[in-house]
């Protein structure tokens, strides 16, 4: 049997939402994780209220990677109140150094799916890749496939961002708990 790598694994902050940042990174550093996703969506502040530049050395620090930072939500409802939450966010994510930015799409069921009305959410997803400006990160559109979400499936997604040619800076987070066939 060939030798295979092993399977890596990192740490969602939602995975630990009462632990500190400090001992959210403690813990993904003692079970030999590569890497953590910090979340905004956690009623605090992102990093507990540490720097951006700050929090990402203390990721490097524990041999770690900041994989990614979430999230843009809903990224397709957009309106200036994302716009700034877009900007803000992908400032912060630049500066403590995270490879990647989650844009969750509405999942209530109100507004055009991506499927009816895929020019819109070119339009968003071009504003938020200037918002960007060429930056090193990776913008990761998250499909939810529950009836609700306007974005269900990774195909709708996967031909927004062809259309954009856009696929060296946008991907798709697949969510292991949903049906995103």
């Amino acid at each position: 049997m060939p030798d295979s790598e092993p399977i890596r694994f990192a740490l969602n902050q939602k995975a630990l939402p009462q632990a500190t940042f400090l001992e959210f990174l403690d813990i993904a550093a003692d079970l030999g994780c590569v890497g953590v996703e910090a979340r905004n969506d956690l009623a605090r502040p992102l990093f507990d209220g540490i720097s951006p530049l700050e929090a990402g050395k203390l990721v490097r620090e524990r041999g770690l990677r900041l994989i990614g930072v979430s999230e843009v939500f809903p990224f397709d409802d957009w309106t200036e109140d994302r716009r700034y939450l877009a900007k803000t966010l992908l400032r912060c994510a630049s500066e403590a150094g995270a490879e990647t930015v989650s844009l969750i799409p509405r999942v209530d069921g109100q507004g055009p799916s991506m499927f009816g009305s895929p020019v819109r959410h070119q339009d968003i997803l071009s504003e938020i890749l200037e918002i960007a400006d060429g930056g090193d990160i990776t913008l990761l559109v998250e499909p939810i496939g529950f009836p609700g979400s306007l974005i269900r499936f990774q195909g709708e997604a996967a031909e927004c961002i062809s259309k954009l040619c856009a696929s060296d800076r946008v991907g798709i987070l697949h969510d292991c708990q949903t049906d995103c066939s």
